[in-house]
């Protein structure tokens, strides 16, 4: 399990932002090369899992499809996970899906049984451009996205519309053997954390 840490970043651009970890004292390097992270996310038709967000419930989880690259139709490689809060730690549960169609085929990929017997559905899609950093003694990870763009699903159909979420988000995470080391590293950033969920802004954007 580990933490993972927010940051909204309104009044950096992505340069001065990356300096600003460059020079914290575990000197944050790149990890691996930038990639375009697209996910569908899916609720009951109460959005329960939004309520749950807002309301702070310290045990909760939520449903999406990942996948990376450019395609926003022809979805290579997806993986359908499960990502559970308990209270500030989190963890994944993955499972691989075969590839499909968005425009055609999801109503088909949204019949599985972990999805079909919660009646959750497809309710919003989330992209954003991801860079991957590493503290020199690899203990503490970050990450910055940028270019967020959201767009309403509707009866399994993806809406042209595009919304977009022109702040930066920071994110710190370090597994929970850590945190000692995690705290020097927050305590010396210049931001402070922010609860940040990329679903529940997808949601209030294109459903509210």
């Amino acid at each position: 399990m580990r933490y993972e840490r927010k940051y909204r970043i309104t009044n950096l651009n992505y340069e001065e932002l990356v300096s600003v970890l460059g020079l914290q004292a575990y000197n944050f390097q790149i990890q691996f090369p930038d990639r375009q992270v697209n996910s569908i996310y899916y609720d009951d038709a109460s959005f329960s899992n939004v309520q749950a967000n807002l309301s702070g419930l310290s045990q909760r989880s939520k449903f999406r499809i990942r996948w990376y690259g450019d395609d926003l139709k022809a979805i290579q490689n997806p993986i359908l996970e499960k990502k559970i809060k308990e209270n500030q730690l989190g963890f994944k549960e993955q499972v691989k899906l075969e590839d499909f169609e968005l425009e055609s085929e999801l109503f088909k990929i949204s019949q599985i049984d972990s999805l079909h017997d919660l009646e959750l559905y497809p309710v919003v899609s989330v992209h954003y451009h991801r860079s991957y950093f590493l503290s020199f003694h690899k203990k503490i990870r970050a990450t910055i996205d940028r270019c967020i763009q959201f767009r309403q699903i509707e009866n399994y159909t993806l809406s042209s519309l595009v919304t977009e979420d022109n702040a930066i988000i920071l994110e710190i995470k370090y597994d929970e053997t850590d945190g000692h080391i995690a705290d020097e590293v927050l305590n010396s950033l210049p931001f402070r954390i922010t609860k940040n969920s990329k679903y529940v802004s997808a949601v209030e954007s294109s459903w509210f």
